[in-house]
């Protein structure tokens, strides 16, 4: 088996869910940087959607400071199914930029 490791970025984090991270297969995430974009201090959450609806909480209305990141994953990792996706929110259209670093067992 070959291993591969990936970094995503995505930007435009506010308002709606948007997608941080649908694995292949089974996955180990490693780090997940939310970096406020916008002009204040703002809000994040960020979460798991598994199959079936349930919904993991990974952090629920986090403060950062403008310019300011946050690592919800500070000091662990994350194991994901295929069938997960990591999600995240702000209060504000584009308030949060973020990068994701994972490990996949292909």
């Amino acid at each position: 088996m070959a291993a591969l490791f990936d970094s995503k970025f995505a930007v435009a984090v506010g308002k709606a869910p948007t997608l941080i991270h649908a694995p292949t297969g089974d996955n180990v995430v490693l780090s997940i940087l939310l970096t406020d974009t916008f002009y204040g201090e703002l809000p994040v959450n960020v979460w798991v959607e598994h199959s079936g609806g349930r919904l993991t909480q990974l952090a629920i209305g986090v403060r950062v400071p403008r310019g300011g990141s946050f690592d919800p994953l500070l000091g662990g990792k994350l194991s994901l199914a295929a069938t997960d996706r990591v999600m995240a929110s702000c209060p504000a259209e584009a308030g949060f930029s973020a990068v994701l670093s994972s490990y996949e067992e292909k």
